[in-house]
């Protein structure tokens, strides 16, 4: 490669560096994204693997949820519509969830004189079980206590969810 062929590609990698060739361009409409995490701590700790979602207060913003995963620090870095780095701008309420669940070991055949219809009817009860690992009311942004303000620059949260519950969901059955 001669010496005006490297000069060349080092101006055009540098102009995309610059002019940001490779960001993705925003769907139409949204609203400018600010940096955002929030820390999350339950029992002291951070609580890793919980959804956190932020509802607006402004309606006009509802279809541009943003929200996340905590990370094994209990930190979520906040993406709009999962994908879009940052929140925009506003009043929100923070919600809240970790779910565990486990597949039942209800065995498959009934014992000796058990109605097999009955029997496939209460293993297909027990099939799934769920457990709710945070308090009911951070589930749900109109019980929630979490609030959050998100300005221009970089947005940071630290909540502390109190102890550790394990609620029984509920089957549909």
């Amino acid at each position: 490669m001669t010496k005006w062929m490297w000069r060349f590609s080092f101006l055009i990698v540098g102009a995309c560096i610059f002019l940001g060739c490779n960001r993705e361009k925003l769907p139409e409409g949204m609203p400018k994204l600010y940096p955002c995490t929030i820390t999350i701590i339950q029992d002291g700790k951070p609580l890793s693997e919980a959804s956190i979602t932020l509802h607006p207060e402004d309606s006009t913003l509802l279809r541009w949820i943003p929200g996340g995963v905590t990370d094994r620090n209990g930190v979520c870095t906040v993406r709009t519509l999962g994908r879009y780095p940052g929140s925009m701008s506003g009043s929100f309420k923070v919600t809240v969830e970790k779910i565990e669940a486990e597949e039942s070991s209800f065995p498959g055949d009934p014992p000796p004189g058990v109605d097999k219809g009955e029997w496939d009817r209460k293993r297909e009860q027990e099939k799934l079980r769920a457990w709710r690992l945070v308090e009911k009311k951070y589930s749900s942004y109109l019980t929630t206590p979490l609030e959050m303000q998100v300005s221009a620059g970089k947005n940071s949260e630290k909540f502390d969810i109190g102890a550790s519950v394990r609620d029984e969901i509920p089957t549909l059955n």
